[in-house]
């Protein structure tokens, strides 16, 4: 399992902004995957991030957009980290 985490800030002034590009990145990913059908972003307000679970060759991926404003996002990853008890080395960080 790993978990691929996209920076960014929540809110609609940043839509579409290069400070979302994380976010864009890794819904792109999702929209992508062809294991991903049915797959949608939920909302988890004890991780602090919205997420989403697929399969990507024969691999469990956890995405995650943290809700909190990107400089605040490592308390996010943190929480993901924690519950899922996945090591560093399987996190991959885009921003």
């Amino acid at each position: 399992m790993f978990i691929l985490v996209g920076l960014g800030n929540p809110g609609t002034e940043y839509e579409h902004t290069r400070h979302n590009l994380g976010f864009s990145v890794i819904e792109h990913f999702l929209k992508d995957t062809t294991s991903a059908k049915g797959s949608v972003w939920s909302e988890n307000k004890k991780l602090k991030s919205d997420i989403a679970h697929l399969e990507f060759k024969s691999e469990k991926v956890i995405l995650a957009k943290p809700t909190t404003y990107m400089n605040n996002s490592g308390l996010s990853v943190a929480l993901l980290l924690a519950f899922y008890k996945v090591k560093p080395a399987d996190l991959w960080v885009v921003y």
